[in-house]
């Protein structure tokens, strides 16, 4: 599906949220065990590189050449932390697991004798902490992620001693190699049972054949009425930007340009080149091919007005979309 490597673009995302629960306000979305489990080395070392405007080679020298306590600067970082970082991963987090509370209620409403009421399965899980913040013991937890990431993670928990709930299952995968369906015959899951699937800050770092690949599989894999999320990139259009008289606001577009060619630049710097754009014409279009149908879609205007216009100083990223798909049949 896609490839592996120890993605510095994950352990960013968890210093958002960790960042966020610490100094945010108001809070969009509180995740206050990123902090434990990223640690103070990891939370620090994402904080020089922000610092050093993601140079890698800069920051891994402070931490070597430094004998002392190694601090940085929030005053320096928290307008890229603010205008590049925040909004992305803060809003598909709280957008998907209220999801996830939706399609929980509504498995409630029809519940069956069955053990597990419903699969959470979360693919590339990196440092999410959701198992750990669940109190629903009929929710299966499926954690897919390369190995070593897996390692990484129960060994920072067993650092901080918690107990790993009995429903939450890491589950050993490498995307560019192994196949879905295999990996998931491996486990508990049940191919009858009512899932939800997250795919979050994958997209942009796929083609559409292999992101058709994976919904192909989705397909194969989950029953009737279950949920897929996931968030994509769409090229900037200057429509977007016109006014009733038909004006374009050209320094608001050259703007929201100049974000997302930075975004860009800065995931290729630290070796994680995104590879593709997508029109929702061709989101909906594969999805069709694989009997998924779009549920709920949320443009960047939706997200400010719906996710973030309540006191909040974030502005949705100029580019980043969310969706909801049902499986139909």
């Amino acid at each position: 599906m896609y490839d592996y490597q120890e993605s510095i673009t994950a352990k960013l995302c968890a210093f958002v949220r960790a960042y966020h629960s610490l100094y945010g306000q108001p809070k969009i979305f509180d995740d206050s065990f990123a902090y434990d489990l990223m640690g103070q080395h990891e939370f620090l070392q994402m904080a020089k590189l922000i610092e050093n405007n993601f140079d890698l080679k800069k920051t891994l020298k402070d931490f070597l050449n430094s004998s002392n306590y190694v601090t940085f600067n929030k005053a320096l970082i928290e307008k890229t932390v603010t205008k590049l970082l925040s909004a992305i991963p803060l809003v598909r987090i709280a957008y998907t697991e209220a999801q996830l509370q939706k399609l929980y209620q509504k498995a409630i409403a029809n519940q069956s004798s069955q053990d597990s009421l419903l699969q959470y399965v979360i693919l590339g899980a990196g440092l999410d902490t959701f198992a750990f913040r669940n109190d629903k013991s009929d929710l299966q937890i499926y954690e897919l992620d390369h190995l070593n990431t897996g390692m990484y993670k129960i060994k920072r928990l067993t650092q901080l001693r918690k107990v790993i709930p009995q429903n939450l299952h890491f589950v050993g995968i490498n995307f560019n190699t192994d196949n879905l369906l295999e990996v998931m015959q491996g486990t508990t899951f049940k191919k009858d049972v009512l899932s939800f699937v997250s795919l979050l800050g994958v997209t942009y770092y796929l083609t559409a054949s292999v992101f058709e690949d994976t919904v192909s599989k989705l397909e194969k894999l989950l029953s009737i009425g279950s949920y897929f999320v996931f968030d994509y990139p769409s090229a900037l259009s200057k429509n977007a930007y016109e006014n009733a008289d038909h004006r374009i606001d050209s320094k608001a577009y050259q703007y929201d340009l100049n974000l997302v060619k930075k975004l860009s630049s800065m995931t290729k710097d630290l070796g994680e080149q995104m590879a593709k754009e997508f029109s929702f014409d061709e989101i909906k279009d594969i999805l069709k091919r694989h009997h998924f149908e779009v549920l709920d879609h949320r443009c960047p205007q939706a997200i400010q007005q719906d996710l973030l216009n309540h006191g909040s100083s974030l502005k949705a990223f100029p580019n980043v979309h969310l969706v909801t798909a049902i499986k139909t049949k």
